[in-house]
């Protein structure tokens, strides 16, 4: 009576071992179902290695989200306590080298670069000077004068930048950040100056000097040259593109 019970309550469990293995016996010996087998078997391989690239996938993009916020999170404590930052920063001095500083420097100086301030660097970059001026208004008697337009070039137009409107601004602005310098006016380049001296804005400066200022427009010739630091992120640049 007991063998029996235990043989019902194998039968409701789902059989027995060796039950189980008469089971998948026939089931190999019929040639639709064992195909079918392997057909679930494969498939749920495929369904598992995808569930693993996708959870490997997660785990990346939590990383790489996790490093903004680390950087975001040393950002908002330097302003809490700028102190804490300097010192931080000495500290950081005492062990850093040459190569190290100056990749530093120019990682900073990239973060605060346009698309369009990239490609007027990257067309200076054969260090040649780019032909630029300043339309100046004076007063009648030339003691007083103030820039109406400042560091317009053409060489926005040359480098294919989106904004050539912005050029003066992007010049004044690779200025400041000490990737470009100003020089002497190039005393061989007298047509390329008459070309840029012809551009309509710069004629429509000269006009607002005459016309509503009521003062003398004067233009002044200089040329702008890349720097060595501007030169040394253009090469780094140029460094990165081999490597792809």
């Amino acid at each position: 009576m007991e063998e029996e019970q235990r043989h019902d309550d194998a039968s409701a469990e789902g059989g027995t071992p060796e039950e189980d293995m008469d089971f998948a016996r026939l089931m190999e010996s019929i040639p639709f179902a064992a195909f079918a087998r392997r057909q679930a078997q494969y498939a749920e391989s495929r369904l598992l290695q995808g569930l693993k690239r996708k959870l490997d996938g997660l785990d990346d993009a939590i990383g790489k989200a996790s490093q903004p916020l680390a950087a975001a999170s040393a950002a908002l404590q330097s302003a809490r306590d700028p102190g804490a930052a300097f010192q931080q920063l000495l500290e950081q001095s005492l062990d850093q080298r040459r190569e190290s500083a100056e990749i530093e420097l120019l990682g900073r100086l990239v973060e605060h670069l346009s698309c369009d301030e990239a490609r007027i660097l990257s067309a200076l970059s054969d260090g040649q000077p780019v032909p630029a001026c300043h339309v100046i208004a004076t007063s009648l008697v030339g003691r007083d004068s103030a820039p109406v337009l400042a560091n317009m070039s053409r060489v926005g137009a040359d480098a294919g930048v989106m904004l050539s409107e912005c050029v003066p601004h992007y010049l004044t602005h690779l200025l400041a950040l000490g990737l470009v310098h100003t020089a002497p006016e190039d005393r061989d380049a007298g047509d390329r100056y008459a070309m840029l001296e012809s551009e309509e804005r710069v004629r429509e400066a000269a006009r607002h000097i005459e016309e509503t200022l009521r003062l003398r427009p004067r233009i002044q010739r200089f040329s702008v040259v890349i720097t060595s630091l501007g030169a040394r992120l253009c090469a780094l640049g140029q460094e990165a593109e081999m490597r792809r």
